[in-house]
């Protein structure tokens, strides 16, 4: 036990000293000329070990140290305050959210968000296989998380209330921001599937956390981490091993930081042991599946993120050096169209952007072709094409986030959807929230995007069950979302791709084919019924409408329809799975040709005598011909129609038995 009492003990020039006004030296890597100007303390004369010297109230250096360029990371109370209340171990909750949120590339997602909501363009994960020397750490408990780490950088810097909001177990402060999806809600904390004791650098500081508080010193159990200033002090240069790890992506640990640098060194099966987080532990072969598993995603985890337009994955060499394994990159075509969306809703509180919403009477909307260019060393880039359109919904969506009602959730009427311009034979649809949503099916030819409100563990998506209060608006939120801005945004992605595709497989590819399970029933619904007033449909040279629209039934004779189309007849065609769509979505009546059709169309816009050309004439006689049928095309429906090829060359009128009129026919 330490004693009570003050002693005087000799400093290193033998005068006596009260023992609170000197160190003991537990900092040896440093040079001895530094501590009275950097502490205003001597140290102890060094025939009294460390050990006695603590027993005799002699202060330690080491901890001296790091108390002098850190700073509280927890919330303090007024005078008269203290905290009282419900609460939860900080261990027990951190477990709780690994239960919820699975091991896997998930995390990374996670950073992903976090980075996107920060405003980042770039974002780079690196397996550091290194171990760093121990020598100099902040404590000799961190000894152990000197080893091989994931690093995972982006190029944004740390907001004050970032770090207010990072050390928020919860929704952080991200309600109120319109832009944040997931700014370091409860998702972040699943970097505790890999690591005791994250931390990052951001600007001025370096954030550790220890919610075991038996790594890093001047903790506790309110305030389990430690923020340090790197920028004014100059502890890394007096703890230099401690640092040396976060050495990459140009961070030099001297100075202010232009970027965020997380760094997740990994359980071991030493620390698995005693960690009370989590007892499982990564080996190589792990991360190596890891990256792996998230290097097969990336291409789609950048389409419709706000800012971030590059990921790259690196592993260190053998020399201890980055090597890069593999990046993907979006370009954007029309990025002042696409940024259109994102500007209404930035900068701004949610008080804000709701008093613009409502105010607004024309909301943006944007359709760009976005380029997904995929790059390993050894092998030529891969590129994909893709088709993204996005919109603020101003319909139900819009009429939903103004209610007065739902003011306690961040309901945001933007959506988006992208098509692949590419071979699609074994695309499935996705739904994302910005990333993709795990177990969430939609059975659509194209990925869907919104501010769904999610379950709690970010894998799916809230439905109507037998649900009341909060749950049931969300599940309400969820399917106005989908009937009035995810439907709009795909009927405009249809629209556009009419520019884009044409008239082509892959067109008609976009066009969901079937109905599927709620919510995205009433999407499909809805596209079909906002379809039918659109210029979809090929004919003439030009886009017509479903109205406008005659169908031509498959396996009609080409030329056939060569002869309609000279004619100027507004045939087109399409596959039958689209026209039942329309017939069981919307009440438009759809035109098919049929012989009657065509003969009251000829007769009323053919009038005068020997109109068609001699070819046409015969394709259209034989198609007639063949379509006489008692009750479906009686032959007297024939009568009075210039079809009639004589031996002269000319076309006749066909008349009946009493006209009168006879003529002898050319052969076939």
């Amino acid at each position: 036990q330490k004693v009570q009492r003050t002693f005087l003990v000799p400093n290193h020039l033998r005068e006596l000293q009260k023992a609170s006004n000197l160190l003991y030296n537990d900092a040896p890597w440093m040079p001895h000329g530094d501590f009275k100007e950097t502490t205003g303390k001597s140290l102890v004369h060094d025939v009294i070990s460390n050990k006695v010297a603590e027993q005799l109230g002699v202060h330690s250096l080491r901890s001296l140290l790091v108390g002098n360029a850190s700073m509280n990371l927890g919330v303090s109370l007024g005078k008269g305050m203290q905290s009282f209340g419900q609460h939860e171990d900080l261990l027990s909750r951190l477990g709780h959210i690994l239960e919820m949120y699975p091991d896997g590339p998930g995390i990374l997602f996670e950073m992903l968000q976090n980075a996107d909501d920060a405003g980042a363009t770039e974002m780079s994960i690196m397996w550091d296989t290194n171990s760093y020397k121990t020598n100099s750490l902040l404590s000799p408990n961190m000894e152990a998380w000197q080893g091989p780490s994931l690093l995972v950088h982006n190029n944004a810097v740390f907001k004050d209330k970032d770090f207010e909001s990072i050390v928020r177990i919860g929704q952080g402060e991200k309600l109120d921001e319109v832009l944040s999806t997931g700014r370091f809600g409860l998702g972040f904390n699943s970097v505790y599937h890999f690591t005791d004791i994250p931390s990052f650098v951001s600007g001025d500081h370096l954030v550790i956390f220890d919610p075991h508080v038996k790594h890093l010193p001047h903790i506790d159990a309110n305030n389990p981490g430690l923020k340090i200033n790197i920028a004014s002090s100059n502890i890394t240069e007096q703890f230099p091993d401690q640092f040396s790890s976060y050495k990459h992506f140009g961070c030099t640990m001297s100075g202010s930081y232009q970027g965020t640098l997380f760094r997740f060194p990994l359980r071991n099966e030493k620390t698995a042991q005693v960690s009370k987080l989590k007892k499982g532990f990564y080996k190589p072969e792990d991360v190596d599946h890891l990256l792996e598993e998230f290097r097969k995603q990336a291409p789609e985890l950048v389409l419709f993120l706000k800012t971030l337009e590059k990921i790259s994955i690196y592993v260190t060499a053998e020399d201890g050096t980055p090597r890069k394994l593999f990046c993907v990159t979006r370009n954007i075509k029309d990025k002042t169209a696409w940024l259109s969306v994102p500007q209404f809703l930035a900068q701004q509180s949610r008080g804000q952007f709701l008093t613009k919403l409502r105010e607004s009477s024309s909301l943006p909307s944007a359709c760009t072709k976005v380029e997904i260019t995929t790059e390993c060393p050894g092998s030529p880039p891969v590129q994909e094409s893709w088709i993204l359109t996005s919109c603020i919904g101003g319909g139900k969506s819009r009429s939903m986030a103004l209610e007065g009602s739902n003011s306690q959730m961040k309901l945001i009427p933007w959506a988006a959807v992208a098509a692949p311009n590419f071979d699609t034979k074994n695309f499935t649809g996705k739904a994302f929230n910005f990333l993709p949503i795990p177990v969430c099916l939609t059975q659509l030819p194209a990925h869907v995007n919104g501010y769904f409100e999610l379950s709690l563990d970010r894998r799916d998506i809230w439905k109507t069950g037998n649900m009341i209060g909060d749950g049931q608006n969300k599940a309400r939120w969820n399917e106005v979302l989908l009937e009035d801005a995810v439907s709009t945004c795909y009927v405009n992605l249809i629209s556009y791709a009419t520019e884009v595709l044409g008239y082509t497989d892959a067109y008609y590819g976009l066009f969901p084919s079937v109905l599927p399970s709620p919510p995205f029933d009433k999407c499909v619904t809805s596209i079909y019924r906002n379809l039918a007033s659109k210029k979809i449909f090929f004919s003439n040279n030009k886009w017509i409408t479903l109205e406008e629209a005659t169908f031509v039934p498959q396996g009609t004779l080409a030329e056939l329809s060569d002869v309609l189309l000279r004619e100027k007849f507004p045939i087109t065609s399409a596959p039958q799975f689209i026209l039942g769509m329309f017939e069981k979505n919307c009440e438009q009546k759809i035109t098919r040709l049929t012989p009657t059709l065509l003969r009251n169309s000829l007769i009323r816009i053919k009038a005068p005598k020997y109109a068609l050309n001699f070819e046409d004439t015969r394709v259209l006689l034989d198609y007639f011909l063949n379509a006489v049928h008692p009750q479906d095309f009686p032959g007297e429906l024939l009568i009075g129609m210039i079809l009639l090829p004589l031996a002269s060359g000319n076309i006749a009128q066909i008349g009946s038995r009493e006209s009168g009129s006879f003529y002898f026919i050319m052969p076939h």
